[in-house]
């Protein structure tokens, strides 16, 4: 196996376990984001996208921060009247181009656009 296949191997598989936090800064259609630390950048990287938990609290939020300032300031939560218990959560954008937050299958939240992404 020549250096190029091997390289691929490696970034698509390997890399992920060795980094476990991992930031896009774009969502394509059936991507997703789940509850491990993975979280969506702006380009400019001013401001990130993901689930966090505030302060001592045991819920979870989907929401956007800035992503440079030493304390964690949200400046928009989606779910803030319906907080998740637990984990295994999922961010998905489903091929008509809406943002859908899961748990176990079951829709917590969703943009319900009617126009495509």
């Amino acid at each position: 196996m020549g250096l190029l296949p091997c390289l691929s191997i490696f970034i698509l598989f390997i890399l992920p376990i060795l980094h476990p936090s991992l930031a896009l800064d774009s969502l394509r259609q059936s991507q997703f984001i789940t509850d491990n630390g993975t979280t969506l950048v702006s380009k400019d990287g001013t401001f990130e996208l993901g689930l966090f938990t505030p302060g001592t609290s045991n819920k979870r939020y989907l929401g956007i921060w800035y992503k440079n300032i030493p304390v964690q300031t949200v400046v928009w939560v989606a779910n803030r009247l319906n907080p998740i218990n637990g984990s295994s959560v999922t961010l998905t954008m489903t091929t008509s181009g809406d943002l859908v937050l899961s748990q176990n299958n079951t829709v917590l939240w969703s943009t319900n656009s009617s126009a495509k992404a």
